[in-house]
């Protein structure tokens, strides 16, 4: 039951979550940007303005509702359980008896921040929050949250790079990698936010292992690069297929397959970019973007970026042969 709609000024809606699948909570974008928190079984949604959506009994069920906004933006059930944090009276009965699975008490980080610029945060999943800098360590279950201005880059132990753009919010869902596994698997949500990836060994060895969400869509990454923008409401979200370079200097084109309940759409040139602004609506057939369109949508994370392990160690081998070539002898190298 809604008790009030309008949340142009500081306010409170009480919707009720029981016997809904999905549940609509108004405002449009104002969903994606509220901070999420525990009020005894009830989700609270707080907003940058002040106003306050309660949805009464979400944490009572073991099926919660996915949150939608009026314009088709999804944020999951699991999700919102995740950004709410590991307070929440009854998430243990989600974690023994619902279809969540909520990180513990990670220990082995599973990445490093590279560089940062400006206001960098991750709450861990046990609801601490800490400001990231580089040498950071990244754990599963880490929401990393960036301030205006900010950008995030990061390196995964699969030497997966990951970069965020200002005002983004990313959820690490997921990340195992065992070198010589078969069950190896990289999920993320991007509630927000500019955002690029270049993907590393989980992508390459296992077709389904990796793939990031948005508030529109999935998207399945099959040995690429890509940029994308999950975008307010009312802007289209933008998802990119980029080219990257190995360190042989060849050009790889993966691929990229992008999934929402309208249908399905696959991207497998160069530039090529698919927009988005409902869940409920099909992807629509790829365009290609050029080199200064991509630059223009996805700069902001693209600039952060970090260079992959393998293209590092092919620069520190040029170096090498260089000094080698001048005739450099290294520290120990004995006698001539």
């Amino acid at each position: 039951m809604m008790l009030q709609t309008d949340l142009s000024q500081p306010s409170i809606v009480t919707l009720d979550a029981a016997g809904s699948d999905v549940l609509t909570v108004p405002g449009g974008a104002w969903l994606l940007q509220a901070q999420f928190a525990v009020e005894g079984n009830d989700l609270l949604l707080t907003g940058a303005d002040g106003a306050q959506v309660l949805i009464r009994d979400f944490f009572s069920s073991s099926t919660p509702p996915d949150l939608v906004t009026d314009g088709g933006a999804i944020i999951p059930a699991d999700l919102a359980v995740t950004l709410a944090g590991p307070q929440a009276p009854g998430q243990f009965a989600l974690i023994q008896n619902g279809p969540f699975q909520i990180a513990q008490g990670a220990e082995q980080p599973v990445g490093t921040v590279e560089a940062t610029d400006g206001l960098v945060e991750a709450i861990r999943s046990d609801g601490s929050q800490v400001t990231l800098s580089k040498g950071s360590p990244i754990f599963q279950g880490d929401t990393i949250i960036t301030a205006k201005g900010a950008a995030i880059g990061i390196t995964f132990v699969d030497d997966t790079t990951f970069s965020l753009g200002e005002e983004g919010r990313m959820v690490l869902d997921e990340m195992v990698y065992d070198p010589g596994g078969a069950e190896n698997s990289f999920n993320a949500n991007l509630v927000q936010g500019v955002f690029s990836f270049v993907s590393g060994k989980i992508a390459k060895t296992s077709p389904e292992g990796m793939t990031v969400s948005t508030p529109v869509a999935t998207i399945g990454i099959r040995g690429t690069k890509v940029a994308g923008r999950a975008a307010q409401e009312g802007e289209l979200n933008t998802i990119s297929l980029l080219p990257e370079t190995d360190a042989q200097g060849n050009t790889i084109v993966g691929e990229l397959v992008v999934t929402n309940q309208g249908g399905t759409v696959t991207l497998s040139q160069i530039g090529a970019t698919v927009q988005i602004a409902s869940s409920f609506t099909a992807p629509p057939p790829p365009v290609i973007f050029s080199p200064q369109q991509i630059q223009q949508q996805y700069s902001a994370a693209l600039n952060t970026l970090p260079d992959t392990p393998a293209a590092n160690a092919d620069a520190n081998a040029d170096g090498d042969d260089d000094a080698a070539a001048n005739g450099d002898a290294p520290a120990d190298g004995g006698d001539a």
